[in-house]
């Protein structure tokens, strides 16, 4: 069964091209336009991951990395941020909330693939 990847990204053309990358890599992915409909999402279909970005209206990254790290039954989901807040201030703060990973945009399709293999494995899991 395929493994599933939920995108947290404000910005269409992001989204799409992070889901397109997805089915090339053999996933499954929901998409969510703002961290509130985020955090409903990972409750909801609990995902094997979830590609998060920072900026966005409302609740932004930082704030669902915060409520995933006090929320027992999602908690366990990784999250790889996916953002435009490029720096060792951002990243550290990512790193702290509980995120696996920290890639910037433009982001390599190549890291991007081993980062979520190193989180949740192949997708068909083996």
């Amino acid at each position: 069964m395929p493994k599933t990847v939920l995108i947290v990204e404000d910005v269409e053309d992001i989204s799409n091209i992070l889901s397109m990358r997805l089915e090339m890599y053999g996933y499954e992915y929901i998409l969510a336009q703002n961290g509130r409909e985020g955090l409903a999402k990972m409750r909801e279909n609990k995902p094997d991951l979830v590609l998060l970005d920072i900026r966005m209206p409302g609740l932004t990254g930082y704030d669902l990395l915060n409520a995933v790290s006090t929320d027992d039954e999602i908690r366990h989901i990784p999250v790889i941020m996916c953002t435009a807040s490029a720096g060792a201030e951002a990243e550290e703060k990512c790193i702290e909330l509980g995120a696996k990973y920290f890639i910037t945009k433009p982001f390599d399709h190549r890291y991007l693939k081993t980062c979520i293999e190193s989180c949740i494995g192949l997708p068909d899991g083996e």
